[in-house]
């Protein structure tokens, strides 16, 4: 009898049926591992940079004799330097703290912010191992980018102080100027694909009227930030309340060419084309009711009209802005604001007709569609 050498044509194809089932079983798990790993190198790095930020607030404190701003501190990164501080800061010595030293991935993009005294550190749109993680709360979370944005002005209902979203709780009195609590109407803007987080601004003032320095010096924020924090006092501290920065409303409504740290009082600017817009007694009222950043300066007057800007009065309240956390450069005394007349105005400081209006900034992941 002849000797076979080798395999059978239906032996062979019996061999690639089964490594065929085996491949088909395993590549999918060992991709998920693989993803897993990738997902907790970024979480990893994540706390890395949120360990980096802790230490650094120590080692600003030893080099200043215990003291730290109390505007924020931010810091923008990028895959060549690093994550840098980007606060202009006087009298402060910053010697080897012009930025984060930190391990692990490097960071392509995203901002850290260290607020209220370094009691707080948020991380937002760190883009790590291909993932988009932020660190708010004391929760750290990665996800993959999404197509999915939100317009700004886009409305969510949410309870500061239980932290959760609240649809169904929510009444127009709840709206009314210097409410401070329970389930509150919040905007979202300037979303973008590579967020992880929502920034949400409130659409009444916590406080109708309050001086953002009454000693009219507009390099001083410890006023109004002390104002910020009573005014919150109840919230959960992993929002991170704010203001709103000048920069952050220029970019809502699109307008490139401001920049705060060099834009002076001049560069003022209404928020849509003036064809929009007509002066009034009583402020500046949107010709038709397509007034596309009514949401912006919603309730900043004590007459408010349904057509402009106020979808509901300010419930008699003396008001007709309210700050923002940003000075107008070249000056000593003067902060941006956003006002009744729909657009991003300077006031001096201890201006009696401005209000506080708070920004949170909360994981995605707690707003529901």
């Amino acid at each position: 009898m002849k000797k076979r050498n080798g395999f059978t044509l239906i032996e062979l194809l019996a061999v690639i049926v089964i490594l065929a089932v085996i491949a088909l079983i395993a590549v999918p798990r060992i991709i998920k591992l693989l993803d897993q790993a990738r997902l907790s190198a970024a979480e990893d790095s994540t706390m890395g940079i949120v360990e980096a930020a802790e230490s650094y607030i120590a080692n600003f404190m030893l080099q200043n004799h215990g003291t730290i701003p109390s505007e924020d501190l931010e810091f923008s990164c990028n895959s060549s330097e690093g994550c840098k501080l980007i606060t202009e800061l006087e009298s402060y010595d910053i010697t080897n703290l012009d930025k984060l030293n930190y391990k692990g991935k490097k960071v392509s993009s995203g901002n850290i912010t260290i607020s209220n005294g370094g009691n707080n550190i948020i991380t937002t749109n760190l883009e790590v191992n291909g993932y988009i993680c932020g660190y708010i709360g004391g929760i750290s979370e990665c996800i993959e980018k999404s197509d999915e944005v939100k317009e700004s002005g886009t409305i969510v209902y949410f309870n500061p102080e239980t932290g959760m979203q609240c649809d169904d709780d929510y009444s127009e009195e709840n709206s009314d100027t210097e409410n401070k609590t329970g389930c509150m109407k919040w905007y979202i803007y300037n979303d973008s694909s590579d967020s992880m987080a929502y920034n949400l601004l409130l659409d009444h003032n916590t406080t109708a009227i309050v001086p953002w320095n009454s000693q009219n010096n507009n390099k001083d924020a410890s006023e109004i930030n002390a104002k910020l924090r009573e005014d919150t006092k109840s919230w959960q501290d992993n929002l991170n309340a704010r203001l709103i920065t000048a920069d952050e409303v220029a970019q809502i409504v699109g307008k490139d060419d401001f920049v705060s740290n060099i834009s002076d009082e001049n560069q003022w600017f209404y928020f849509q084309d003036l064809s929009q817009i007509t002066e009034t007694g009583e402020g500046s009222s949107c010709k038709d009711s397509g007034c596309k950043y009514a949401w912006l300066y919603d309730r900043t007057n004590y007459t408010c009209k349904e057509d402009y800007g106020c979808a509901n009065n300010a419930v008699g309240a003396t008001t007709y802005a309210y700050w923002t956390s940003t000075a107008v450069t070249n000056t000593s005394n003067k902060v941006w604001c956003i006002s009744r007349f729909s657009r991003l105005h300077f006031d001096p400081v201890n201006c009696m007709l401005i209000g506080l209006r708070p920004v949170i900034t909360i994981p995605k992941s707690l707003i529901k569609n």
